[in-house]
């Protein structure tokens, strides 16, 4: 499969990286080996508020402890060019507008959203409700409202949802919902806060926020063809991320949302450091913990008990033999499908290494 990429969207560096962060880089590895294709890493350092770069080493060595391996490491801040390039085509074609914008703003600007997007019933993940007010996370005082031109990216102007190609295939409903929502018309791509990235329309500078920059992600990539692998909790951002990419006719994406993993208490401290056995037994362990027929999904002991019985010679044979033949090009969300649902389970993996050991064991 030539002129094709496989990589993950943009990752932020955390200081105490988790175990979860390390899950849509190990299906990076896995089908990018399988596929023989160019896998990348994508790391979100375009920040306006924290700079992230004295992360970014020690976020890319805490990968390194699952042993993996990428053809490139992409950082969005070295390809922002390309990213302002795909707004600039946005608005030119005018898919991108500017438009007069009921907002809720804090005083420090890190609250600076449509109020049509806040529920207030519930907290989001930079604001909280309280008595009935709209409180921002960072500075900690009571939003306002305030009209102002921003842009925004129309929506419900493109008919284009219906062709999103993802895996599991049953997420395209979720993604639908959003195409049929009447609150979800228009997406923010300006703030009224200085981001540092600058755009004209009609005259006007506006500040483009940091999160609309990585929605152009595929611009960046000169492959036609792209699969990006996610967290399926960021469904929204690919969601638009899509719309954007067809509004440009620009590359051919396909999305592979991981289910989230979540943890038992009593298994908290054993997957944190699963490396610490060995890097093979930590990316097998994810891999085989994986239930891609569901949306969530918890660590299984047994997964780990098992996989712990065997050596690291059989362990990496498991994985060599897992990523040996790629898929049918003219088939490849079935053979996809067959690959992530069955041939990578705990049960599929632990009949593999009983008859890798046997075929060893008769060698010896």
């Amino acid at each position: 499969m030539k002129d094709m990429v496989i990589s993950t969207l943009p990752i932020k560096p955390r200081t105490n990286p988790i175990v979860g962060m390390a899950i849509s880089p190990v299906i990076v590895e896995l089908l990018g080996k399988k596929l023989k294709i160019q896998k990348n890493l994508a790391i979100n350092l375009l920040h306006s508020y924290n700079d992230l770069s004295s992360l970014l080493d020690y976020n890319v060595n805490y990968f390194g402890n699952y042993g993996l391996e990428f053809d490139k490491l992409i950082l969005d801040s070295e390809n922002v060019d390309k990213l302002l390039e795909g707004v600039e085509k946005l608005i030119n074609a005018r898919f991108i507008v500017s438009r007069k914008t009921e907002k809720y703003m804090c005083d420090c600007g890190f609250v600076d959203v449509p109020v049509t997007a806040v529920n207030n019933h519930s907290d989001g993940k930079i604001y909280h409700m309280k008595d009935g007010k709209l409180i921002c996370n960072h500075c900690h005082t009571a939003c306002k409202k305030y009209k102002e031109n921003s842009l925004v990216f129309d929506l419900k102007s493109l008919d284009f949802s219906h062709d999103i190609h993802m895996f599991p295939f049953f997420e395209k409903k979720d993604v639908m919902t959003f195409d049929k929502d009447e609150n979800i018309n228009f997406h923010l791509i300006s703030k009224t806060r200085d981001t540092g990235y600058q755009v004209m329309c009609g005259g006007e500078k506006y500040n483009v926020d940091i999160d609309a920059l990585w929605m152009n992600f595929p611009q960046i990539y000169d492959q036609e063809r792209q699969i990006y692998v996610a967290s399926n909790h960021q469904l929204y951002p690919i969601y638009v991320m899509n719309l954007i990419n067809n509004a440009l006719n620009e590359k051919e994406v396909f999305y592979i949302l991981n289910p989230y993993l979540g943890k038992s208490d009593d298994l908290r401290p054993d997957v944190e450091k699963l490396y610490e056995r060995s890097p093979i037994y930590a990316k097998l362990a994810i891999i085989s913990s994986l239930r891609w027929k569901k949306k969530d999904c918890t660590w299984d002991n047994s997964v780990l008990r098992g996989l712990s019985k065997y050596d690291e010679d059989i362990l990496k044979q498991l994985y060599d033999e897992m990523t040996l033949d790629g898929f049918d090009e003219d088939n490849f969300e079935k053979d996809l499908g067959q690959f992530l649902n069955y041939d990578t389970t705990i049960q599929h993996n632990m009949n593999t290494i009983k008859r890798l050991v046997k075929a060893r064991n008769l060698h010896n």
